[in-house]
């Protein structure tokens, strides 16, 4: 009995040995048959594949081409080239085989896909899809990766044509001034707005430094702040002078953005500049008009009165002292009735004379302003040194008093002055003021061509 189940079990493991056999070269026969008959579907991804428009490679980890389309052919023309190209990297300029390997690096690394925009080997720019595809590998039962290469012509992507078309035309035809800089603060590109501002031509501008702008008006430090703004935020944006090829020297707005540039794999910078000098000069315009006087240039009575208060402040704390004049002229009686009254234009001339004689008969670091009308204002420094004062007011009723030529006529003038010296416990600007007022009224009192300094009392 024993040994018939022992004969038993040894014909179960022989039948099952051949159904092993059996079902394995079964296996291999239909695994044959299907590999050398292409079945419907594989004809249909080969037809696909042939017909597709845009250019198609599929390449191993190698950068080995093993296949393409026509298009593939036609765009990385000469065909011939392609076909005995080992590796995809000889389609490329050398710029574009340096960008595509690291690329390439990181979708092998990743199993991601990329997008570059690269240049071929005979120029043409398009932009470069790299897709990881993993197949089945029966020989190593294991997975096998081979790559999608798909080729787009940067001229067949409309959208992407018209904006850049779009950009560079708005950048051209800019009045502002638009500046590429590379890492290294080298020019690359600037539109014509740059040069209308500047003056600078392309060809005289591209490779050159910034450098070629500055006007040396700005420190080292305001370059470093400038420089280390750009590092922190990629931006800055100020106020800034700079000089123009013929040397002139203006102020702009300057806005600078830092981009990365994924064909060069480096830092741009773009400054776009707007050139400010009119905003100045109707600032300038503005200030000039709040607080000097129109027509003769000198500061007016708002802008005299606080510098004379600032002076009050710091001759206390200094021990300086000084003096005030109140001048105020008006035509001879005999000119008032020859009937010879001056248009608007001749007093402002007649203005401008007296402007001129009082500024002449003071020192540079002395202070004449207008007041109002016909009246003057000068502020006298160190005038207790060798009766400056009495010279000062000496001379100036000499030097008004001689006849004007106004359009050829000869116009006289009386001139009546009033001085105040300042005390050192004095801080109050009106009341100086005041007494100098009076001591100029007193002084028309005694005739033409008077002046009067100012004596205690004087008010009774």
């Amino acid at each position: 009995m024993l040994a018939e189940l022992q004969n038993a079990r040894l014909e179960i493991g022989f039948l099952k040995r051949r159904l092993m056999e059996e079902e394995q070269k079964s296996l291999k026969e239909s695994f044959l048959t299907r590999s050398q008959q292409p079945s419907l579907q594989k004809e249909m991804l080969e037809g696909f594949f042939a017909q597709l428009q845009t250019p198609l490679l599929i390449i191993n980890d190698l950068t080995e081409v093993l296949q393409k389309n026509e298009a593939a052919d036609a765009f990385f023309e000469p065909i011939t080239y392609l076909s005995k190209a080992k590796q995809l990297h000889s389609l490329f300029s050398l710029d574009s085989q340096k960008l595509f390997s690291k690329h390439f690096a990181q979708v092998k690394r990743s199993g991601l896909q990329a997008e570059i925009t690269l240049d071929s080997a005979n120029g043409k720019p398009f932009s470069l899809r790299i897709h990881s595809i993993e197949l089945a590998n029966f020989a190593n039962h294991g997975l096998s990766r081979i790559y999608a290469i798909i080729a787009t012509p940067l001229s067949s992507q409309e959208s992407s044509s018209q904006m850049s078309h779009l950009l560079y035309s708005a950048a051209e035809q800019s009045r502002q001034g638009i500046l590429i800089t590379d890492e290294k603060d080298t020019i690359v590109r600037i539109n014509h707005g740059f040069s209308e501002i500047t003056g600078y031509l392309p060809r005289e501008a591209i490779g050159q430094k910034t450098d070629i702008l500055l006007s040396g008006r700005h420190s080292e430090a305001f370059y470093h702040s400038l420089h280390k703004c750009l590092d922190i935020y990629g931006y800055w944006e100020g106020e800034i002078w700079h000089k123009a090829k013929s040397g002139r020297i203006y102020p702009e707005w300057l806005q600078i953005t830092r981009f990365f540039d994924e064909l060069y794999q480096q830092n741009f910078y773009i400054r776009i500049s707007t050139d400010i000098t009119l905003s100045h000069q109707e600032n300038e315009q503005k200030t000039k008009r709040a607080f000097f006087d129109t027509v003769t240039n000198l500061p007016n009575k708002d802008f005299a009165v606080n510098y004379l208060r600032s002076l009050l402040f710091r001759s206390s704390k200094i021990k300086q002292t000084f003096a005030i004049l109140s001048i105020s002229f008006s035509p001879l009686e005999e000119e008032a009735s020859k009937d010879q009254s001056l248009t608007d234009n001749q007093e402002n001339l007649l203005l401008q004379h007296v402007s001129q004689r009082i500024v002449s008969a003071i020192e540079w670091n002395d202070y004449a302003a207008r007041m109002e009308s016909n009246e003057f204002m000068v502020i006298l420094l160190e005038n207790d040194k060798d009766n400056r004062l009495d010279q000062v007011l000496s001379t100036l009723i000499n030097s008004l008093k001689v006849p004007y030529d106004i359009n050829n006529q000869q116009h006289l003038i009386s001139t009546a002055i009033g001085a105040s010296v300042h005390l050192l416990d004095e801080d109050d600007a009106n009341d100086f003021l005041w007494k100098s007022y009076k001591a100029m009224l007193h002084a028309k009192s005694l005739g033409d061509n008077q002046y009067f300094v100012y004596e205690p009392g004087l008010e009774d």
